[in-house]
């Protein structure tokens, strides 16, 4: 176990083990466009390993680079039959409706033992699946590809040039800034925006954050990558988000993007700092597992409103390969969450008692005041 925030205590990130592991009542994974959205299936189908019941989530707008059929096929081969197979689409652009849908479907499964595959999923869909599941099943294993390679190529991105004329990687303009009703929040209207986001190879997914949004600050978190060799990738995208003023004046704060608990302790350090001041939120940028602990984050703060910039394409080259499955297995996911929300009631509670004291304080000289004025 590793804990971050108070006495919350998170299972770690460990390899997936499949072999010897009891077949899962439900499996849910995205038909994306990258080689890892389809390794847990096939890690799966060599263990004969088969979920009672499998949902796969297909994209709006759709994209003839994700891998549909493919994934279909995998699923097939494990011997799920149709009737157990359910599809659901996920528009990026305005995702609600999949919520809806989602919230529909599960009412008629068993929940016991949840396997989601988030490593074709993009990360807001990863938040929102997550909200959906929240009081719906016992226990959950978050599995993620990592990939084998992934691009930019160090020998592709020119940083000789001036941070202004830096293109954008992977991702394309900025379409719209989503959210879902579920990941909303109306708490601390008319206060200033405070933004947290995490920096990408595309620049202008955190200048249309701070275009649409307009906050009066934004915190850039910087990912340091899992592997050692990928290093580069840190100073890299650092120098593409100095590419305005406003961007290059934020504050920074450098974190792994294997660690999901060391986000979600800095996004509290974040609240703890300016919640009381500023409307707070997030836009979950980061890796896969920096997102787990954004949409844990909201379980623990769901005041926080996290809204996410949908580019309008992807490059043709993202990653390649998959290089190992990671998991991270709630073996008790309402205790999470309960635990994630009886840290907020106490954090409550102790401000609570903080006023009484003070207001006995004040009332406690007041008396004396009165006292003193009878003397005289």
């Amino acid at each position: 176990m590793t804990s971050g925030i108070g006495d919350i205590e998170l299972p770690s990130i460990s390899a997936a083990v499949l072999a010897g592991r009891p077949h899962p009542k439900l499996y849910i994974g995205a038909a994306g466009f990258e080689d890892r959205c389809l390794a847990w299936l096939e890690s799966a189908a060599a263990e004969h390993l088969v979920p009672e019941h499998v949902i796969t989530v297909q994209y709006l707008p759709r994209n003839r680079k994700n891998r549909v059929v493919a994934f279909k096929r995998r699923i097939d081969m494990l011997g799920v039959p149709a009737a157990e197979q359910t599809s659901l689409t996920y528009n990026r652009f305005d995702p609600n409706q999949f919520c809806l849908d989602l919230e529909h479907h599960l009412g008629r499964l068993s929940l016991d033992d949840v396997v989601v595959d988030v490593s074709g999923m993009s990360k807001l869909l990863i938040v929102v699946l997550l909200k959906q599941l929240a009081d719906r099943c016992k226990g959950i294993e978050v599995v993620c590809g990592e990939a084998r390679v992934y691009y930019p190529l160090e020998r592709d991105v020119d940083l000789s040039v001036p941070p202004r004329n830096i293109g954008t990687y992977l991702t394309k303009d900025v379409y719209t800034i989503a959210s879902t009703d579920t990941l909303a929040s109306v708490a601390m209207q008319g206060y200033p925006n405070l933004i947290v986001a995490f920096a990408t190879f595309n620049f202008r997914e955190l200048e249309a954050l701070a275009n649409e949004l307009s906050p009066q600050m934004i915190i850039v978190i910087e990912g340091e990558p899992h592997d050692p060799v990928d290093g580069w990738r840190l100073e890299a995208v650092r120098a593409i988000n100095q590419r305005t003023e406003a961007l290059a004046q934020s504050p920074r704060k450098v974190l792994k993007t294997f660690d999901y608990v060391e986000t979600m302790a800095y996004l509290e350090e974040v609240y703890q700092t300016y919640g009381g001041t500023h409307k707070v939120i997030i836009a979950p940028t980061g890796s896969k597992l920096q997102t787990l602990g954004v949409a844990l984050f909201k379980f623990l703060r769901p005041d926080v409103q996290i809204v996410y910039p949908v580019t309008s394409d992807f490059a043709k080259e993202y990653t390649r390969g998959c290089r190992a499955l990671w998991a991270v297995r709630f073996e008790d996911w309402p205790g999470t969450i309960d635990m994630l929300t009886e840290y907020r009631r106490s954090d409550l509670r102790s401000l609570r008692e903080a006023i009484r004291s003070a207001e006995a304080r004040v009332s406690g000289r007041t008396e004396s005041r009165a006292d003193a004025e009878g003397s005289m």
